[in-house]
């Protein structure tokens, strides 16, 4: 019967490395898959998906904003200042094209393409301004916070004029967004609201406080002087200047006092 020879130290330790190297491996496999697939996801999302649909020869311009009018089922560029039926924009090559017929033109319904703009009708765009559409056919513009009617993000920054920027369109995303805008400076200013009053309320009080103690220290001080007075007529200089200093005293405090109410009022928090 053979006698099993057991493992040296030097071959435990070996077999330890081996081990710890294929766990390396393996892991570091899947992290590499890992960051591939996360890097696809990020990419695909950014891609230019359009449908192809017809357009006038005018409306096939590339950046052009389109619209969709339901009533007569007719794809057309945008002609209205915050139309609220706009369908995508015209692509140049988009990366995935859903192809309905031929003769059609690929209109890219979500992901970054460029958009034609003119930053004249409502002001210079900046990167992640909302876009909607302006009174020149088929061009946008930014839109304000106020705005309901958006359909892409600007990408980048465009000073003035007419021109074309890059942006990422998507109706529902631009709309989803620009919604928690709307509902964010509607907290900030109910927020801001709050502030002031509780601001005044602070104001009030200090200033109604330091009146109070103005006519309570004025009584007092002169009720004791009269006091005084009557109890040592001889000292009667000597009171009136020691009550003279206490109200002077009394005035620079309550002064200070509504100078504080005051900055609690106009200083910005």
């Amino acid at each position: 019967m053979q006698q099993l020879v057991p493992f040296t130290t030097k071959q435990r330790k070996a077999a330890r490395l081996v081990r710890r190297w294929c766990f390396g491996v393996v892991v570091g496999f899947f992290m590499v898959w890992w960051l591939a697939f996360l890097t696809t996801a990020i990419a695909a999302s950014e891609l230019p998906i359009a449908t192809t649909i017809p357009l006038a020869a005018e409306a096939s311009t590339p950046g052009m904003v389109v619209r969709y009018t339901e009533a007569i089922n007719t794809y057309e560029q945008s002609t209205t200042t915050f139309d609220g039926a706009v369908y995508g924009v015209v692509g140049v090559r988009p990366a995935i094209v859903f192809m309905t017929a031929s003769n059609t033109t690929p209109v890219v319904t979500q992901g970054v393409t460029g958009v034609l703009v003119d930053a004249d009708q409502n002001g210079s765009i900046a990167r992640g301004d909302l876009l909607t559409t302006s009174a020149l056919p088929g061009v946008a513009m930014r839109a304000d916070l106020e705005t309901t009617a958006v359909f892409a993000v600007a990408l980048e920054d465009f000073a003035g004029g007419q021109g074309s920027v890059m942006a990422e369109v998507g109706v529902d995303a631009a709309v989803a967004l620009q919604q928690a805008r709307q509902a964010e400076a509607a907290a900030a200013a109910s927020s801001k609201e709050t502030t002031s009053l509780v601001r005044m309320i602070i104001a009030v009080t200090l200033t109604l406080g330091a009146l109070g103690f103005l006519l309570y220290s004025f009584r007092s001080i002169l009720h004791s002087g009269i006091l005084s007075v009557g109890r040592n007529p001889r000292a009667r200089t000597s009171v009136v200047w020691i009550s003279a200093g206490s109200m002077v005293m009394v005035v620079l405090l309550v002064t200070l006092v509504v100078l504080i109410a005051i900055g609690v009022l106009v200083l910005p928090v």
